[in-house]
């Protein structure tokens, strides 16, 4: 999903106060994956190349500017993407190492108030991970499971720090009040951990439980278009799971908060956005010609959110190795 929260109408989205007077205002689009972070979100895979398809779509109503103001609001986002993990056959302080590159195209459409609907359509701003470094700590229960199960088990421990790249590759227009591209860099700094031991609901094979998070900090460059400055936010991924079999399933969410505000020409505007989406997650393992491969789908809402349109959306996704 373009992480519903903070990709929607990535920049100006008129906004009606109570007053009847007219504001701008570019949206917060903390970085990250196209379609989210949310299980196993530490881990690497084996060396190799990785590449993957993700696509959805998500449902826009009411612009939540906060404090129980709301303006009227309508649209729609769909998107498809492609893109790959390559993980290198290199290691450092027994860590593995990789890189990621995603590409996409989206359409999205949305109208706030009286204004009418405005539509914008063409490529995505392109995600890349630079380098991501995982250490995997293995507990007992890893070198207890069979050795001959096709997906084993990652019981134990493992930590991942990253640096990501959002570049303005995508369809922008600074007349348009509602662009797919950003015209920004962004930047950001990122670590995961996750865990994974034996499930809390009865420990048998192939059974686990699993909790994950991903920490982003984002750092936007300015709009050289609009001399609009985004305020820095961090962001947070998460998911908690059981894994039975090739199943892995359970609860995953996202949430956001800016820890700097807007600025203007220099100036600040007083405006920070928030959001938090939780949902639903499931995601299938299986081999294609005996290399492994998986299909995922996962459902967000809006909870909370401030300088956001509400959202609700569907993501699926898929992924071999090659």
């Amino acid at each position: 999903m373009i992480r519903l929260s903070k990709r929607l109408a990535q920049a100006a989205i008129i906004l009606f106060a109570a007053t009847g007077t007219a504001q701008a205002l570019e949206g917060t689009a903390p970085a990250g994956p196209i379609g989210g972070t949310d299980l196993n979100q530490a881990l690497l895979p084996q060396p190799g190349l990785y590449p993957f398809l993700v696509g959805g779509g998500v449902d826009l109503s009411r612009y939540r500017l906060g404090g129980g103001d709301d303006v009227r609001g309508d649209g729609h986002v769909g998107f498809g993407a492609v893109g790959a993990l390559f993980v290198y056959p290199q290691t450092l302080f027994g860590g593995q190492l990789a890189s990621s590159f995603g590409a996409g195209k989206q359409r999205v459409c949305y109208s706030a108030g009286p204004a009418p609907e405005s539509c914008s359509e063409g490529a995505m701003d392109i995600y890349t991970d630079l380098l991501l470094w995982s250490k995997f700590t293995p507990s007992k229960a890893f070198a207890d499971q069979p050795r001959d199960k096709a997906f084993p088990i990652p019981y134990g421990t493992a930590f991942m720090l990253g640096l990501g790249v959002t570049w303005p590759t995508g369809e922008y227009s600074s007349s348009d009040p509602v662009n797919v591209g950003s015209n920004f860099f962004t930047i950001s700094p990122t670590m995961a951990v996750t865990h994974t031991a034996p499930s809390i609901f009865g420990a048998g094979p192939g059974r686990a439980t699993q909790v994950s998070a991903r920490l982003f900090y984002n750092h936007y460059t300015e709009n050289g278009d609009t001399d609009y400055n985004t305020g820095n936010t961090v962001s947070l991924d998460f998911s908690a799971s059981e894994i039975v079999g090739p199943w892995q399933f359970g609860v995953a969410g996202t949430g956001w908060t800016q820890i700097a505000d807007d600025k203007i020409d220099g100036n600040s505007n007083g405006l920070r956005g928030s959001a938090m989406n939780l949902g639903l997650i499931a995601q299938y393992s299986f081999t294609v010609a005996n290399r492994p491969a998986f299909i995922k789908a996962k459902y967000l809402w809006m909870v909370e959110g401030e300088y956001i349109p509400q959202s609700e959306g569907l993501t699926v996704s898929m992924g071999f190795k090659f």
